[in-house]
């Protein structure tokens, strides 16, 4: 912006004081400054416009990405909440325990079955030695007899012999 301080300036003793001096200067002033007031209003809206510009630039290139990120945050949230819900639900202890004690009882049984069944072979092997013992009681008691008879016919002639 070119000054004119040299128009303005005032020398003393030859410069009258008056409207004749003072009007113009105003008048110079006043329509440069209207002229910079009706700059600062087309820079304000200029600005303003630019700043328009750049939110609408901002919105609709950051909105949808925005909304994207928006969605797969729900979504995250959502298959985090359904995985925590099936860790609730497998309840893994619980089935542990069933299994143990489905395992256990099997083992209960067999070995109840097993503990039977021996029971039954020492049953049978006891009927059998009991007959086999009196099976022998009979065959010793019978031999004994015999001997006791063999006995009373040797015994006359052992006597005798002697």
């Amino acid at each position: 912006m070119a000054t004119r301080y040299a128009s303005y300036s005032m020398k003393d003793g030859s410069t009258r004081l008056g409207q004749d001096y003072f009007n113009p200067i105003f008048k110079d002033l006043d329509t440069r400054l209207d002229k910079m007031e009706n700059l600062r209003i087309s820079w304000e809206t200029a600005v303003q416009d630019l700043n328009a510009f750049g939110l609408e630039r901002i919105d609709t290139t950051i909105a949808p990405v925005l909304a994207a990120a928006q969605e797969l945050l729900q979504q995250g949230q959502a298959s985090s909440d359904q995985l925590q819900q099936l860790i609730e639900d497998a309840d893994i202890q619980g089935q542990l325990d069933a299994a143990l004690d489905a395992q256990s009882a099997a083992v209960t049984s067999e070995l109840e079955a097993q503990n039977t069944a021996i029971i039954s072979e020492l049953d049978a092997i006891e009927t059998a030695l009991s007959v086999s013992i009196a099976a022998v009681n009979v065959t010793l008691s019978n031999r004994i007899t015999a001997l006791e008879t063999e006995l009373e016919t040797l015994r006359p002639l052992i006597f005798a012999g002697l």
